[in-house]
């Protein structure tokens, strides 16, 4: 069986999986996930408004009575925070394939996490780790759940009858 970690991430959080194969008594059961780190950005998990002062946006009046818009980069300020995320999970699991040997890589991410990710992990993993992605959030989901799943899309192989 390869060596198979898996990094399944969102805006908030990130956790790392090592696939264990089943006993060798019980060569019939699904492989188990093993998770072996965690990464976590409180700023991710922090909805918009508390992150600033005002919770309006958009319009203030003058003195005189003219209105007049403003704009406080709030969705640059979330890109930004999400990015650095971005790059915190690349080095870890970058990191984790080395430490571990990985011959393969499966990345499950929400859809704008992943891409973010898709520009990072890549170049920083080792050149011989296949990297294998799915779109789709699971990081909230049990190791049993995220195992079932990555099944169903065929990612893992399924055990032996």
């Amino acid at each position: 069986m390869l060596n198979t970690c898996i990094l399944v991430a969102d805006r908030a959080r990130a956790r790392l999986f090592e696939l264990a194969p089943p006993p060798e008594n019980r060569a019939s059961d699904p492989a188990r996930l093993l998770e072996r780190e965690a990464l976590v950005d409180p700023e991710g998990e922090v909805p918009v408004n508390p992150l600033f002062s005002d919770p309006h946006r958009g319009t203030n009046h003058a003195r005189s009575g003219a209105s007049y818009e403003y704009d406080e980069h709030r969705e640059q300020h979330r890109q930004e925070v999400a990015r650095r995320f971005a790059k915190r999970i690349a080095v870890a699991a970058a990191d984790f394939a080395r430490s571990r040997g990985t011959a393969r890589m499966i990345l499950a991410a929400e859809p704008h996490m992943l891409g973010l990710l898709r520009d990072n992990v890549p170049r920083l993993l080792p050149k011989e780790v296949a990297l294998v992605e799915l779109a789709r959030d699971l990081s909230w989901h049990s190791p049993e759940h995220i195992r079932d799943v990555l099944l169903q899309h065929g990612l893992l192989a399924a055990p032996a009858a």
